[in-house]
């Protein structure tokens, strides 16, 4: 299934903590065309892969800008697809290529939410002059989007997150990054666990509607800097 975890705490405690991590998950069809992650845009300035799909391509999934600007997506699972619904992954590309702050843009893509096949989407704008705004909507869900507050959140192919490896992944992402060790050479460790009993753990799954789909894992991270540069994840 398609998940994103993160957590975010604008104003941490340490200068040395991170004011956002996340880690993505991207389930899709082996078949369907896309770039690897790369620069690309206005002088370079969004950082994502890129859907190649016919008819789709030049969405993404998972995108940050150099401007501070960061937005994610996950399809909604349902038992019927629109074939004739927009391509969500403009969602993404739009906030990205867009001068519209997160919440007032997510307003927008409400209005239109009817327009495309289910989707959750996270839309953020991180500054460390004006602070960092982190909002959701999903057009299964409350008809307005909302400011996420601090802390730990997950989001998967549905609007309730009551999946068995969902929760337990949560349990995990919230341990771990909330007791970040540092090494004897000063540098930072993050390690996620393995369930204690993956294959029954991983039979209890909710069912994602593909057979075969492809995972490419993200950590985004930002350290105390207004957006993302080459070089920086």
């Amino acid at each position: 299934m398609c998940i994103i975890f993160f957590k975010f705490d604008p104003r941490p405690v340490s200068k040395n903590a991170y004011r956002l991590i996340l880690a993505a998950n991207r389930d899709e069809f082996y078949n369907r065309p896309s770039k690897l992650a790369d620069f690309w845009g206005n002088n370079n300035e969004i950082l994502s892969g890129l859907d190649m799909e016919e008819g789709k391509a030049g969405g993404t999934w998972l995108g940050i800008n150099t401007r501070g600007k960061l937005g994610a997506l996950t399809n909604y699972l349902q038992p019927q697809q629109d074939p004739y619904a927009r391509g969500r992954g403009e969602l993404v590309t739009h906030f990205l290529t867009g001068d519209m702050d997160s919440l007032s843009y997510l307003k927008k893509v409400s209005t239109e939410g009817h327009l495309y096949n289910g989707f959750n989407l996270l839309a953020a704008d991180l500054s460390t002059t004006k602070g960092d705004v982190v909002c959701y909507y999903g057009n299964r869900g409350q008809p307005e989007p909302v400011v996420l507050a601090p802390g730990c959140e997950v989001r998967t192919n549905s609007s309730l997150c009551d999946c068995p490896v969902t929760q337990h992944h949560y349990r995990v992402v919230s341990q771990t990054t909330s007791e970040r060790k540092t090494s004897d050479t000063g540098a930072d460790s993050l390690a996620l666990e393995a369930p204690t009993e993956p294959e029954n753990l991983w039979a209890k799954q909710c069912p994602t509607g593909d057979a075969l789909e492809e995972a490419v894992l993200w950590q985004t991270t930002l350290h105390g800097s207004g957006g993302a540069e080459r070089g920086t994840p």
